[in-house]
């Protein structure tokens, strides 16, 4: 006869259970613990409570755990983990059945955001002590991460003055009414809510300031320091460019920021300084995309003395418009440039000299153009025979020779296979698709804390449970 197990209700234990008895030798959640107990979190610029004043609040410490386990076990949000302490049963064991509310949840992580970014570096630095970076080759690349913000809830230019002068008269109004109901003692202190007011202010003419610059300048109103970006679906949203750089060895972070930018052209020694500072040099090999491709940045690099090889792609149109008449005699890269005299020498031998900058683009003019026998063939111009280069030309016609041979392709090739399958589990597997606050620093600690969660998880997996944390 068989039978069924089921539960009964109505047993009673003479001993309850221990919860060390439930939580395996080999839980991540021990990693977590031994991890965060394992930092100076004052140290690191986690806000400590220190008064005698009312109800003892919970540790930094644990509200720090509770954050870190619930995110590397994709529970997200103040509420969930709430909710998930007096549920999960690792969890209770890693608060040792004490329960935040989710405000206690929500102001640590509001009060500790600058401190999220300082978390991620020691992550780093567990990984370098594990012996899990090789610092030998690193890519380089950025994602757009969907602010908190609607694409219909945005203002132009036009619009944009509009509103600076609307606020500007709120401003002014709530001065008066505070200048008319204050006190008869003189109060240097400002009014918090007036406080707040010019706060605002402050922050709108920044970023409207920058946006005036922009062809398509356009302002959310409700997340106002989010840029309209084309995100990797193509689609034009308000988000935020997020940066990271992976070690090639287990695929650690080893590099991260969040950007206003919309484009990655003028990041890629920023990103290369993020490096230094948190692993504490850069690779022997940083390779980037095409994205990163800009004449200032490799001008830039050439004086970087951190030691790093750098490749860059070129991008497509790029090589296609150099490629196209390349065999031609009169190309311009047939040209030979002459630093000393600043001056472009023609196959024949005639300088073509400066003549104007025109953006980043410097146009050079042939002075001998009348007298030349060769101008029909040369120019389609009967006028004047000129050639538009890039500012930074030497720095990029150098890159294009370096990067021409076949290992300096397979260099590039091995990129994308390396960085993208990050963003991938960032984006699916952890959730971080679009943001849940609004604000650039709100931004920015949201995506530290994701690349740290991601570099706990390659650490606890490659290290199989034995991990060195000081």
């Amino acid at each position: 006869m068989s039978y069924q197990i089921d539960a009964d209700y109505t047993q009673v234990f003479m001993f309850p259970s221990s919860l060390e008895d439930f939580v395996g030798p080999d839980d991540p959640v021990r990693f977590i613990r031994t991890f965060v107990d394992s930092l100076d979190i004052k140290a690191l610029g986690f806000k400590v409570r220190e008064t005698s004043d009312g109800r003892p609040g919970y540790a930094p410490s644990l509200l720090l755990k509770v954050w870190l386990f619930g995110s590397y076990d994709r529970i997200h949000g103040s509420r969930r983990l709430e909710r998930q302490c007096k549920r999960d049963i690792a969890l209770m064991w890693l608060t040792g059945m004490n329960y935040p509310d989710h405000n206690t949840l929500w102001r640590f992580f509001h009060d500790n955001k600058a401190a999220i970014k300082e978390l991620f570096k020691q992550s780093v630095d567990v990984a370098l002590k594990n012996d899990l970076v090789g610092m030998v080759y690193h890519a380089i690349d950025g994602t757009k991460i969907g602010a908190n913000a609607s694409r219909f809830k945005g203002v132009n230019k036009e619009e944009m003055q509009v509103l600076l002068r609307r606020l500007d008269e709120y401003v002014e109004a709530m001065a008066r009414v505070v200048e008319e109901n204050s006190n008869e003692e003189p109060d240097d202190r400002l009014p918090a809510l007036l406080q707040d007011a010019k706060t605002l202010q402050k922050k709108v003419q920044e970023n409207v300031s920058a946006l005036m610059e922009k062809k398509n300048g356009s302002l959310s109103l409700t997340d106002i320091d989010s840029r309209k970006m084309r995100t990797n679906r193509g689609n034009i949203e308000f988000s935020y460019n997020a940066q990271t750089a992976v070690d090639q060895k287990n695929g650690i972070i080893v590099g991260s920021e969040v950007s206003q930018a919309e484009t990655d052209h003028h990041l890629l020694t920023a990103m290369l300084d993020e490096v230094k500072e948190t692993a504490g040099g850069n690779a022997e090999t940083s390779v980037a995309d095409a994205g990163y491709f800009s004449g200032e940045e490799l001008a830039k690099v050439d004086d970087l003395p951190c030691g790093t090889d750098v490749y860059v792609n070129i991008p497509v149109e790029h090589n296609r418009s150099a490629d196209k008449t390349s065999d031609d005699r009169y190309h311009t890269n047939n040209f030979t440039y002459d630093k000393a005299r600043d001056v472009f020498v023609c196959p024949h031998g005639w300088p073509l000299e400066r003549e104007r900058v025109k953006g980043d683009y410097v146009e050079y003019t042939c002075t001998h153009f009348i007298e030349c026998p060769y101008k029909a063939a040369c120019t389609k111009s009967r006028k004047r025979k000129q050639i538009r280069v890039h500012r930074e030309h030497e720095a990029i016609r150098r890159h294009k020779q370096k990067i021409a041979n076949e290992s300096a392709r397979a260099l590039l090739r091995q990129r994308g296979a390396l960085i993208e399958r990050v963003f991938g589990w960032i984006k699916e597997q952890y959730g971080l698709r679009r943001l849940t606050s609004c604000g650039l620093e709100n931004a920015k600690a949201m995506w530290y804390l994701a690349c740290t969660i991601y570099n706990l998880r390659k650490i606890w997996s490659c290290t199989s449970g034995i991990v060195k944390v000081t």
